[in-house]
């Protein structure tokens, strides 16, 4: 009997083949589907795999494209911008750590040409130190909330370190609902509001093809501008006064 040489397995000696693999790692990762319920559905469909096979799949498909994750961190740190979070996470049977210690995934999310880039860092601290750390040697555009931990990093020589309206607006949001009503904080609120409105209606007409992505910044740019400059005057005038 002549057999065809089968094909290469991201892990070899596995009885699932890539596509299947695939599909549980998106479903994990991507469709945010816990293996405790992805158990439950293959069992509905008479294939008995465990959690524990799902998360040792998991952990040797990552130890497996152990260059491919290198390759993306590399392209991410020549991006010309980053946008860098990160959020809460408990992980079970740390080494010397409880099961309900507080740890982070420090979320970076670029572009390497044309193509989005989400980079999941894992980190047991939320100290400053795991940016600075992870952003040693870029250069461009960082842009973050407000969390004091990125303020070392976006001090470093080539970074230039940008806000997020979206964090801002929450503020103002938050001084509008605690004061009942603050004059002040609804004007900000709807030069927010004026803005955002502008650039869905840029979006909508790049969208439509009307411009590509050249002219789509220089309208952009032409367009919100003197929003944002009217915007940063409003708050000149309102920090003097406050101060």
């Amino acid at each position: 009997i002549i057999q065809a040489q089968g094909n290469a397995k991201l892990i070899p000696g596995s009885r699932f083949s890539n596509g299947t693999l695939a599909f549980f790692l998106t479903s994990k990762f991507v469709d945010a589907q816990p293996f405790y319920r992805m158990e439950g559905i293959l069992s509905r469909w008479g294939i008995d795999t465990g959690r524990s096979t799902l998360c040792s799949l998991a952990m040797n498909a990552g130890r497996a494209i152990g260059d491919l994750v290198q390759a993306i961190r590399d392209d991410l740190k020549r991006s010309p911008v980053i946008g860098m979070d990160e959020t809460p996470v408990q992980v079970l049977h740390e080494k010397n750590r409880s099961a309900t210690a507080k740890s982070f995934m420090w979320v970076a999310c670029g572009f390497r040409e044309g193509k989005k880039l989400l980079f999941f860092h894992y980190h047991p601290t939320r100290s400053g130190t795991v940016a600075t750390e992870f952003l040693k040697g870029y250069t461009g555009y960082l842009q973050t909330d407000g969390y004091a931990g990125y303020s070392q990093i976006g001090q470093a020589q080539g970074i230039i370190h940008v806000g997020c309206m979206a964090h801002i607006r929450r503020k103002f949001f938050d001084a509008e609902k605690v004061s009942g009503g603050s004059e002040d904080a609804r004007e900000f609120l709807s030069m927010i509001a004026a803005f955002y409105h502008t650039e869905a209606l840029l979006r909508q007409r790049y969208e439509r093809n009307e411009f590509d992505s050249s002219s789509f910044l220089t309208e952009r740019s032409k367009v919100q501008e003197p929003q944002l400059a009217a915007m940063y005057e409003w708050l000149l005038v309102r920090s003097r006064r406050l101060a």
